[in-house]
């Protein structure tokens, strides 16, 4: 097995790695529709006299073949058959793979990243259902209001300070 690209794996998997396990992670790919830095910029600026439906179509297409020209190189690796998130919208594929997969994956020329994706899970369509579902992989705490921060307006209107004398 070949050692994974430290460059281009998140530190987390890294470690998870180093111990043998299988984790969720998300694999971004090299290409995206927006340039950094400024990308949004200049895509306005070039696009600016185009009307929404056509500009809506046009990014469509070009989000979904960025996608499938790399995808196809990383899903080689995992195979077609491999149930894992194809995700065009920003050319990633999410799902729990191998250390060496991660670490294969980490090479391959259309990888850009390979983040942790430790607090979620995929779960796939079922029968007819058509999408995947992302859901966290444990339930969130039970909210206490008296132990969350005040909100930015409620700080501004000074009423942190009366919800506090209250508590006194």
């Amino acid at each position: 097995m070949h050692a994974a690209d430290p460059a281009r794996v998140d530190p987390g998997v890294l470690e998870a790695m180093a111990r043998g396990d299988s984790l969720s992670v998300i694999v971004l790919g090299r290409s995206q529709l927006l340039d950094r830095p400024r990308g949004l910029e200049a895509f306005q600026t070039t696009h600016q006299e185009w009307t929404r439906q056509a500009l809506r179509g046009s990014v469509v297409a070009q989000l979904r073949s960025v996608a499938s020209a790399e995808q196809a190189q990383i899903m080689g690796i995992l195979g077609e058959t491999r149930r894992v998130r194809r995700l065009w919208i920003y050319n990633a594929v999410a799902g729990t793979l191998s250390p060496s997969e991660i670490a294969t994956l980490s090479r391959l020329d259309e990888v850009a990243y390979v983040f942790a994706n430790f607090g979620e899970r995929v779960v796939f369509p079922v029968g007819t259902e058509r999408a995947s579902l992302v859901l966290a992989s444990a339930p969130p705490p039970p909210f206490d209001p008296l132990r969350a921060p005040p909100a930015w307006h409620v700080r501004w209107l000074g009423a942190d300070r009366v919800r506090a004398r209250g508590r006194r």
